[in-house]
């Protein structure tokens, strides 16, 4: 009867140590695991802040995977840093304020209308122009549309004024469309 008491005990302290262990083992792999994403996270926080303005879109995207990763504060703050710095793309070579912007239908272009009087169609991937600006007049452009095919690109001028053209180059282009009545372009209500 001692014997088996005995026994009892010790499974029971058995059972008790490994338990223990376990939970032990548990905590120390959950440990671990946090303190790698932390030091995941503040390696992508270092990117970042190596990155700067150079590239905001990698620097968005890296901000968001520390925040993933670990949402500490500074994770946070690097996602704040982020969202402040400037644009995604910056479209320059403008002597006015531009007034209109537009993709294509199929995504791949973008055109700008500008109160220097320029239309400028930009490729999209590249972030780069294409060709050099239409222009017609030095009147301001104040809006631009593309066709639903995106092989026709319109521009509405001050006067409401709205030149139709066949995209590039600016040869292509037809006269003016002067609205009938007001509220009326060439006999098609808008």
């Amino acid at each position: 009867m001692r014997r088996r008491q005995a026994l009892i005990a010790f499974l029971l302290a058995l059972v008790v140590g490994l338990a223990s262990a376990t939970v032990l083992a548990v905590r120390a792999g959950q440990q671990a695991a946090h303190q790698r994403d932390v030091a995941a996270s503040g390696q992508l926080i270092s990117e970042i802040e190596n990155l700067g303005d150079t590239d905001p879109t990698i620097s968005s995207l890296l901000s968001i995977a520390a925040w993933r990763i670990n949402p500490a504060s500074a994770a946070r703050f690097a996602m704040l840093a982020a969202a402040a710095r400037p644009g995604i793309a910056i479209l320059s070579g403008y002597n006015g304020t531009v007034n209109s912007v537009v993709f294509s239908p199929d995504g791949k272009t973008l055109a700008t209308s500008s109160g220097d009087g320029t239309v400028r169609l930009w490729d999209v991937a590249t972030r780069q122009p294409i060709g050099s600006p239409l222009s017609g007049d030095t009147r301001a452009v104040y809006s631009v549309a593309f066709s639903p095919d995106g092989k026709m690109l319109a521009r509405q001028h001050q006067q409401n004024d709205l030149v139709v053209g066949r995209g590039h180059p600016p040869a292509d282009r037809q006269p003016p469309l002067r609205p009938q009545r007001p509220g009326q372009l060439g006999g098609v209500q808008p």
